[in-house]
């Protein structure tokens, strides 16, 4: 007994180790697998030195979509939060405003404080962002590595 015991609790740790998958594209670390809400989003990104993604510009967001071309699919944790003000959306880590935004229509709702970014081909555009509860857990989170200083 104590064996099954053994051998299903190392299965369900492989299973959970093997089931995690990293995408690196360029700069951007596309995480899925780890089932976090955001501040573990944050923190998961943290512990691998890198931070939250930040969207600041048109830019950045066509080069995630390219790069989501090669980056697992569904909602991901960004670095979108109006946890601060309940008014105003501003990026972490730096805590500047939201100059350039992507929302889907309708958004952002009062169903949440914290941003998702869609990476899914459905009927929702791949790009588009959520207002979703920061205590809710996904699948996946994007990463980008340090600026240089």
């Amino acid at each position: 007994m104590k064996f099954k015991i053994q051998l299903i609790i190392f299965a369900s740790l492989f299973l959970a180790i093997n089931c995690q998958k990293e995408a690196i594209v360029g700069r951007y670390h596309f995480f899925q697998g780890y089932k976090v809400n955001w501040i573990g989003a944050v923190e998961a990104c943290n512990r691998k030195n890198l931070t939250i993604v930040s969207i600041e510009s048109e830019e950045k967001q066509k080069d995630l979509e390219h790069a989501g071309d090669q980056a697992p699919e569904g909602p991901h944790w960004i670095g979108g939060s109006n946890l601060s003000s309940r008014k105003e959306f501003v990026w972490l880590p730096s805590g500047e405003p939201f100059s350039f935004t992507n929302w889907h229509p309708g958004q952002p709702d009062n169903r949440g404080n914290c941003v998702i970014y869609w990476n899914f081909p459905s009927s929702i555009p791949v790009g588009h962002w959520f207002a979703y509860d920061c205590n809710k857990s996904y699948d996946a989170f994007i990463c980008e590595e340090k600026p240089v200083l």
